[in-house]
Parts: C-alpha cells; sequence; structure tokens
C-alpha cells in the first residue's frame, strides 16, 4: 500500500506535485482526478486480508475485513507430518517477507512425538517457504502431546521461530516440578528461636554482646555469653530484634543500633535514630530490628547479637532487653 497522488495533463501520479483539490461545479472549478489504483489498491489490501484470514470472499457480508483483523492468517488443519508441519498462507496470498508478530492458527489431525518444525507457504513467492522450529511459549523445544488431535492453537513468528502463543501440556509438567522442588526445600526449611532474653547493660558508643538464657538447640548452640555456634551447616536467613533503653540528662539527637557478626565479621547492621527532649533526667526506649541477608554458615561458625547506643551528650546509662535471635536454615 502506498499514498496515491492526483493525475496530472497526461494521466499519471505526479507524486505531490499536484495538491488535492475538490471541484466547484456552480463555478466550473475542476477538481483533482484521482487514478484507478487509489480505489483498486485498497480493495486489493482487504481482499487480501480476508484471503489470508481463509475466509471465502462475501459481498453482501461487510465485516469481513475486520474478522480478518481478528482472526490472523487461518490454514485449519496442518499438512506434513505429525513432527513436521506444513501450510500456505490460504487462497494463494503471498506476503513479500514474514513479519515479526505474524499469527497463524490451525490444528493438527496427528499428535506429535517429538519437537517440531512449522514451514509455511507464501513468503516472497507462491512457492517461498519460511521454516523453522514450533517452540513453547518460553521458546524450549515442544514435548510429546504437547499438539493435541483437533484442538486449534496460535503461533507467532519470533523472527528466527515459531513460538506457541498458548500454554501446553509440558507447561504443566515443568510447573510440576518446579512445584516438587519448592515442596523439597521448604520442607527442608527449619527456623531456631532464641528469646529467653537476659537484661545487658550497654556502653555508650561501643557494641555489646546481648546474652540469651535459652538452651542450645540441635543446630544451634548458645555459648551463654552473647554467642552462638552453629552445628547444620546451611544457608541461614538471621534475624535479631531488640528493645533498648536509655537514660539521658540532657536531650539531643541519638541512636540505637543492631549488629549480627559472624566469625567476628559485621554481616549486618541496622540503628533507629531518636531525638530526646531536654530534661532533668529522660528515659528513651526504642526498638530496633535486623535481618540479614541470607549467609553461608558452615560448622563451628560463631554468631554474635550485638547492641549499642550512640548518645553524643548526656547519656547516663543504656540496656538491651526483650531481645530475640531467630536462625532459618534454607537449605
Amino acid at each position: 500500500m502506498r499514498l496515491h497522488y492526483p493525475l496530472n495533463a497526461n494521466g499519471a501520479e505526479d507524486a505531490g506535485q499536484l495538491p488535492w483539490k475538490d471541484g466547484v461545479p456552480s463555478t466550473g472549478v475542476e477538481g483533482s482526478y484521482p487514478g484507478h489504483a487509489i480505489v483498486t489498491d485498497v480493495e486489493a489490501e482487504i481482499l487480501a486480508a480476508i484471503d489470508a484470514s481463509g475466509q471465502a470472499r462475501n459481498g453482501s457480508d461487510l465485516a469481513q475485513l475486520i474478522q480478518a483483523v481478528a482472526r490472523g492468517i487461518y490454514v485449519g488443519q496442518f499438512s506434513g507430518s505429525a513432527n513436521t508441519l506444513t501450510a500456505a498462507i490460504p487462497n494463494n496470498v503471498v506476503f513479500s517477507a514474514l513479519q515479526v508478530g505474524t499469527r497463524i492458527t490451525g490444528f493438527v489431525a496427528t499428535p506429535n512425538t517429538t519437537g517440531v518444525t512449522l514451514a509455511l507457504i507464501g513468503i516472497g513467492t507462491a512457492s517461498g517457504t519460511v521454516q523453522a522450529p514450533l517452540l513453547r511459549r518460553d521458546g524450549s523445544a515442544l514435548q510429546a502431546g504437547d499438539l493435541p488431535t483437533n484442538q486449534q492453537f496460535e503461533v507467532r513468528w519470533d523472527g528466527s521461530a515459531f513460538r506457541m502463543v498458548g500454554g501446553v501440556a509440558s507447561d504443566a509438567a515443568s510447573a510440576s516440578a518446579v512445584t516438587l522442588i519448592s515442596q523439597a526445600l521448604q520442607s527442608n526449611i527449619k527456623t531456631t528461636v532464641f528469646s529467653n532474653a537476659t537484661t545487658t547493660n550497654l556502653t555508650n558508643g561501643a557494641a555489646t554482646a546481648v546474652v540469651f538464657a535459652d538452651n542450645s538447640k540441635p543446630e544451634i548452640t548458645n555459648n551463654g555469653a552473647g554467642t552462638f555456634t552453629c552445628y547444620a551447616p546451611g544457608a541461614y536467613l538471621i534475624n535479631f530484634n531488640t528493645s533498648i533503653g536509655t537514660v539521658l540528662s540532657s536531650g539531643g539527637s541519638n541512636d540505637v543500633f543492631a549488629r549480627i557478626l559472624i566469625n567476628g565479621v559485621s554481616t549486618g547492621f541496622n540503628k533507629s535514630p531518636y531525638y530526646a527532649p531536654g530534661a532533668a533526667t529522660f528515659f528513651q526506649f526504642v526498638s530496633v530490628n535486623l535481618q540479614s541477608a541470607v549467609v553461608r554458615l558452615g560448622t563451628n561458625d560463631t554468631i554474635q547479637m550485638a547492641a549499642g547506643v550512640t548518645v553524643p551528650s548526656g547519656f547516663s546509662s543504656a540496656y538491651s532487653q526483650g531481645h530475640v535471635a531467630s536462625f532459618t536454615r534454607l537449605f
């Protein structure tokens, strides 16, 4: 399809040299002369869309174009064999090229038994063919039975292969495999919690290991002095929550913070800033929660939960209480 222009005195289109203008019969002003191609080209384009959609031309049906747009290329039953499909664009329509996104719909008479190729005829010439793999929508090969008998399916050309638009049977199988793996992983997830907190006095400007009174667990041993030891190696998500109280003699901006250390190296840090108003004696209580990234713990690795405060002035005392530590072993 192209843009058309008025005819000149020689009966040829002037490619934009002459402007389109309306005639005025009452004054004898002649309008532009359109060439027949402005009608026949449009007719040919519409009929090609109708033909490629597999419809029979019907002069009394004025909705065939919109049906063709909605339907795309409909080939009916694919030819060829179960794993080597062939189809021709209906009614001898020829595409100059196969455009990315082109839709083809049809069905098979025999289920596939392995990966599938599709040859589409009518590209470039009447016998010109584009042959390529027919893949699942994720780009992987079709599996046996993915194309069941007499069930309509749609494919799209992606520039190098044909891809299924909808899901196929093997998608569900893959999803089931993922589900089984997920269930297997979840069945191995175990969380060990220590919550019998011992109030721990804190020093201004320093991190102090907080103490738990819980008994040791099979996976994690409580050493009773603010450290734990891992005896079940794996990937862990570690969570530490504590409440910190401070006694101040003057106001100002302050921080309370929590830290997780593995073998003496900090792997997580969080702080909660707060502002204390001026007072002769002021008590402030702030909670802080810290969750580590997934970390790999080996046998005999040590873990420490530490808390602290940063008070620029007026510090009297501080302590941590109500702390909880959890170790979630992912795998």
